[in-house]
């Protein structure tokens, strides 16, 4: 993660963040040593905020309406993906389940 780098390093990191919590999705134990490491260095965390446009020097950024720029030397586009798998559904085989008891078996669809 750039936050482990860039931040002990001293650098004044800022994370743009569209949803409303920054590190959603991730496991526990990652999500609580990212808040530790935003925390102790002063992370500017900028969750509900949306990427705009790349500039040579600064992003663009808006939040409740408003634009910002945020300049910067290094500046990273980490991008979350979400799988698409519009096939999925049509190739899964139907599964039937079967129940036993003492007494009888059962099918159904």
């Amino acid at each position: 993660m750039l936050l482990n780098f860039f931040a002990p390093r001293g650098a004044d990191v800022s994370i743009v963040e569209m949803m409303p919590i920054i590190g959603n999705g991730i496991d526990p134990v990652s999500k609580v040593d990212m808040g530790t490491l935003m925390k102790k260095y002063g992370v500017h965390q900028m969750p509900n905020t949306a990427l705009k446009e790349v500039r040579p020097d600064n992003f663009l950024v808006e939040a409740d309406g408003e634009l910002k720029e945020l300049p910067f030397d290094y500046g990273f586009v980490c991008l979350g993906m979400k799988a698409e798998n519009p096939v999925l559904q049509q190739v899964k085989m139907p599964l039937k389940m079967i129940r036993i008891s003492r007494s009888s078996i059962s099918e159904t669809a």
